[in-house]
């Protein structure tokens, strides 16, 4: 069973992510919308992001357009540690990847 955080903590938590992480009003759902130079760029990201899902258990939803990338995680309960985990990987993804 994932460990809920109490909001104060998901609070403090979201503010070592990047600022283009969106947490909504409720606390359940943090959203990151990018932008790349071309489908096949956003369509990597997209691959690399999928996988760190796997590892971690946590199925974000994923829209891939032509050339952006919408991800949207939480189960639609409070978030949890592992999706706060999952978002910073994100991060970490993104900063590993030359801007497109």
């Amino acid at each position: 069973m994932k460990k809920l955080l109490p909001k104060k903590s998901s609070a403090a938590i979201s503010k070592i992510l990047s600022v283009e992480w969106k947490r909504n009003e409720a606390g359940t759902e943090l959203t990151l919308t990018k932008k790349f130079s071309s489908y096949l760029h956003a369509f990597m990201f997209v691959t690399r992001v999928s996988i760190n899902a796997e590892v971690l258990a946590t199925y974000p939803e994923i829209l891939l357009t032509k050339q952006s990338v919408k991800i949207t995680i939480g189960t639609g309960a409070l978030l949890v540690k592992t999706d706060y985990e999952y978002a910073q990987r994100i991060d970490v993804i993104l900063l590993s990847t030359k801007k497109f």
